[in-house]
């Protein structure tokens, strides 16, 4: 049984980590390094109290660490509990999400910094939902504009990239000293040292002997995997056959089915392998074992993949995007997955040439030596939380200069 316990009522200085919600995903795996990084920092988790989901991977990281924690419960009444310590938060208490909103009653009375990864709220050019049926499409929207007010009742806003900061201060009117970023950095958890050679010898098998190109990431249309069976044609069209695109998707997700079926009518099957959601313990046992990692996502804040494809000296293929091509400079080719036949020619020749394959792991090690690593990552947010502390809450006619731009439909985005 679970008892519900109350924030501890030390002093205004105490900083309540929200980590609710981050069940999976690029978020979880982000407050998973961010929690070990705060185990070698004494100081900061000292000042510190996570709010945490009972039994998650969350919850046994804060415990490993020793960390103050406030347990909720594992069900499905979130917002009851976020109201609930909402209400606690002292007067000028800081609140800080790495992902997610300010918790509900606590807007006005706390300082809540929180990390915004919501990309598809910043390129209005982009309709993002598109894909969707009419209804669906109207509930995405309806969700969004729901996340807008939510993001706009923050008092401070780190994001992962210059480019969303840039687009958060020119576009949305956001408090320009009230907008910092912290770039990614690779997950405590993905490096060669932490390569478990079980689980590395369990997907080797699963694996045929060929060119092994990752895609790790879930069952979203945002990561457009429905766009492999075409690009499997063309690579096939250019007798290319010595590849196969490995895949982390459920396997019983509707989208997921949708394009193994598709790659099996077209009779393609075997250059396909699905290994299923990984933990994140046993990432960087499997990007050790394939051979090059690639993000297709119409939209990203930032990917997981980046980095992680760097630190494991892997070649990365990424979308051509502006959102990509700034965070990755040389340390990706990029390809247009839309345009089959000419992305296909690019991943042919990375098979095919050894040395463009070296060029891009070495300009991937000059990009990597530009961003933080886990404990430096975790300095900036602190800076960033000082800087939060020192400014207090957001004035409301700062925040209500902040405006949303329409969607701009109709466009040609896949």
């Amino acid at each position: 049984m679970i008892v519900i316990s109350v924030i501890p009522n030390n002093t205004r200085e105490r900083i309540v980590l929200n980590l609710l919600r981050l069940n999976d995903g690029g978020g979880r795996q982000n407050a998973l390094s961010f929690v070990a990084a705060l185990g070698k920092d004494k100081e900061n988790k000292s000042r510190c109290v996570a709010l945490v989901t009972h039994g998650t991977p969350l919850h046994k990281a804060c415990n490993s660490i020793d960390m103050e924690t406030i347990v909720v419960p594992d069900n499905s009444a979130y917002l009851l509990y976020e109201y609930f310590y909402g209400r606690q938060l002292l007067k000028g208490q800081l609140c800080f999400g790495i992902f997610g909103f300010p918790l509900p009653m606590s807007v006005g009375r706390a300082v809540n910094v929180s990390g915004c990864a919501l990309s598809n709220l910043f390129y209005p050019e982009i309709d993002f939902w598109k894909y969707l049926p009419r209804v669906k499409y109207h509930y995405k929207q309806l969700k969004d504009y729901y996340r807008r007010t939510r993001v706009a009742q923050a008092d401070f806003w780190i994001f992962e990239t210059e480019t969303l900061r840039e687009r958060a201060i020119s576009i949305c009117d956001f408090p320009e000293e009230r907008v910092e970023v912290v770039p990614m950095a690779p997950s405590e958890l993905v490096s060669s040292e932490r390569v478990n050679m079980e689980d590395f010898n369990i997907f080797k098998k699963l694996m045929p002997d060929k060119f092994k190109i990752l895609f790790l990431n879930g069952a979203h249309p945002n990561k457009r995997m429905h766009l492999l069976p075409s690009l499997a044609r063309s690579l096939v069209s250019r007798d290319q056959k010595d590849f196969c695109f490995i895949t982390t998707m459920p396997d019983q997700d509707k989208y997921s089915k949708y394009v193994f079926n598709q790659m099996k009518d077209s009779n393609l099957e075997k250059h396909i392998v699905n290994v299923g959601p990984v933990k994140a313990t046993q990432v960087a046992s499997l990007i050790a074992a394939i051979d090059t990692m690639c993000t297709f996502s119409l939209l990203e804040s930032f990917s997981n993949n980046f980095v992680e494809a760097w630190k494991m000296k892997k070649p990365l293929i990424a979308t051509d995007a502006d959102w990509a091509c700034h965070s990755c400079g040389k340390g990706a080719c990029y390809v247009d997955p839309t345009a089959p036949e000419k992305a296909a020619e690019v991943i042919d020749d990375l098979i095919r040439n050894d040395k463009l394959r070296g060029q891009l792991i070495k300009y991937g090690g000059l990009e990597l030596a530009k961003y933080p690593n886990a404990k430096q990552k975790n300095a900036l947010y602190f800076e960033c939380i000082e800087k939060a502390i020192c400014l207090g809450k957001c004035p409301n006619d700062e925040r209500n200069k902040i405006k949303w731009p329409k969607i701009q439909k109709n466009n040609n985005n896949e």
